[in-house]
C-alpha cells in the first residue's frame, strides 16, 4: 500500500530569501486552501519566518507545485518530497534540526496553529499524518537534549550579540505579537533591563490597547532614535519610515518578506541582520550532541505514523467493502431464503462470517507489508 503524501517547501538554507518572499501569498490564504483542498482532497499549510510548507494527500508533489503556482500566478521551484521522504521531512522540520535555533519550541506551536487553520481543509488521512508529526515534536522536547537547549531566536541573539545588547540604551520593537513579548521578557530577565529605555511600536492596522509585558504600544509614526531596533511585525511596513532612523543602529529584521533593504544597510553605522543572516550564524554554532538519538526517534516515529496510516486505510477499505457486501446480500437474500426465518438467520451468519474472514485477511495483508 503506497503512502499518499506530497510535500513542497521553500526554506532558508535551501531557497534564497528572495525565492521565499516571491511565493508567500499576500492575501487571505483561505481561498488558496479551499482551491487546493478541492483538487487534492485535503491540504495543510504552514508559514513561518523561515519557511513555507504545503502538504497534500497525493503521490505527485509536482502536481501540488504546479497547482500552487497556478493559484499565485508565479513560477515556483520548491523542494519536493513524497511518501516516506515527505514524512521524514516534516519530522525533521518539527524536530527543529533545520531551524535557526536548534531546540526552539516555536516550530511546535506553529504546527499546532497551522493545524487549526488548515483543519477545515484536511481529510482524515492528512490529519493522521500531521497529528503524528506534532506528537513526535512533543516527545522530542520531553525525552532528548532539546529540552535543555535554546528556546527561541531571541535567546540566540542574546548569545551572539552580547556586546551590542550590553551597549544599548534605547531599544525599539515594532510589533505586538508573541515575538515582541519574547523580546521584552528576555530583556526583563537579564541584568540589563534597568539600564534600558524600551518602547514598542505598532502599525495602525494592528493597533492594540493591551500592554506587552507591561509596556503599552505607540504608533510607528512616533518612532524615535534607538540603539537596537527589532522588526517583529507580520504586517506591511512602509520602508520609508526606516530611512529616518538614527545612525549607529543595529536592526534585527524578523520579517519574511523582509522589512529592510540595501538602501538602509548602506547608511553609515546601520547594521542589519535578517532571518537568513541568523540562520547562517546559527549553523556555525548549532548543537550536535544527541543528534543521533533524535534521528533514531524520528525513524521510529516515521514507522509508527506509516503503521497508523495503513490501519486508517485498512479501516476505510474495510468499511467500504462491508457496506458493498452487506448491500449485495440484502439485494440477493430473497432469492435464497424464500421467507424461511431459519434460512434467513443462517444466511446472515454466513454473510457475517464471510465479512470477518475478509477483514482479517485484509488487515494481515496490509499491516504485514514492509514499512
Amino acid at each position: 500500500m503506497s503512502i499518499q503524501i506530497s510535500v513542497i517547501t521553500w526554506r532558508l538554507g535551501a531557497s534564497s530569501t528572495e525565492e521565499i518572499e516571491e511565493v508567500i501569498p499576500y492575501t487571505d490564504v483561505h481561498h488558496i486552501l479551499e482551491e487546493l483542498s478541492i483538487k487534492f482532497g485535503g491540504i495543510f499549510y504552514l508559514q513561518t519566518c523561515q519557511r513555507l510548507i504545503l502538504v497534500a494527500p497525493s503521490s505527485e508533489p509536482e502536481d501540488l507545485a504546479t497547482a500552487y503556482s497556478d493559484i499565485i500566478m508565479k513560477k515556483t521551484n520548491p523542494e519536493k518530497f513524497s511518501g516516506r521522504e515527505a514524512i521524514d521531512h516534516l519530522l525533521y522540520v518539527i524536530s527543529s534540526l533545520d531551524s535557526i535555533v536548534v531546540g526552539e519550541d516555536q516550530i511546535l506551536h506553529q504546527f499546532r496553529n497551522a493545524l487549526k487553520v488548515s483543519l477545515p481543509y484536511m481529510n482524515g488521512y492528512l490529519t493522521k499524518i500531521i497529528e503524528g508529526v506534532i506528537r513526535t515534536g512533543k516527545q522530542l522536547r520531553r525525552s532528548t537534549f532539546l529540552k535543555y537547549s535554546r528556546r527561541s531566536t531571541i535567546a540566540l541573539i542574546f548569545d551572539l550579540f552580547t556586546d551590542e545588547i550590553r551597549r544599548s540604551k534605547k531599544v525599539g520593537i515594532l510589533g505586538t505579537g508573541k515575538m515582541a513579548q519574547l523580546i521584552v521578557e528576555s530583556f526583563q530577565k537579564s541584568t540589563l533591563y534597568s539600564h534600558v529605555e524600551m518602547r514598542i511600536y505598532t502599525n495602525q492596522d494592528e493597533r492594540t490597547r493591551k500592554d506587552i509585558a507591561g509596556i503599552y504600544p505607540e504608533l510607528v509614526d512616533e518612532m524615535g532614535d534607538h540603539d537596537l531596533l527589532f522588526l517583529a511585525t507580520s504586517g506591511k511596513l512602509d520602508k520609508e519610515l526606516l530611512q529616518s532612523v538614527s545612525r549607529d543602529l543595529t536592526v534585527f529584521d524578523f520579517g519574511l518578506p523582509r522589512h529592510t533593504d540595501e538602501s538602509l544597510s548602506e547608511k553609515q553605522g546601520v547594521n542589519i541582520y535578517t532571518m537568513n543572516d541568523l540562520f547562517k550564524l546559527s549553523r556555525n554554532s548549532s548543537l550536535n550532541e544527541g543528534n543521533k538519538m533524535i534521528k533514531n526517534i524520528l525513524d521510529e516515529e516515521r514507522d509508527s505514523i506509516i503503521r497508523e496510516l495503513k490501519r486508517y486505510e485498512t479501516k476505510r477499505i474495510w468499511n467500504s467493502l462491508r457496506s458493498r457486501v452487506s448491500g449485495l446480500a440484502d439485494q440477493q437474500k430473497n432469492d435464497f431464503i424464500r421467507a424461511d426465518p431459519i434460512a434467513e438467520e443462517n444466511f446472515r451468519r454466513f454473510v457475517n462470517h464471510l465479512l470477518h474472514i475478509t477483514q482479517k485477511e485484509l488487515e494481515e495483508a496490509v499491516l504485514e507489508e514492509k514499512i
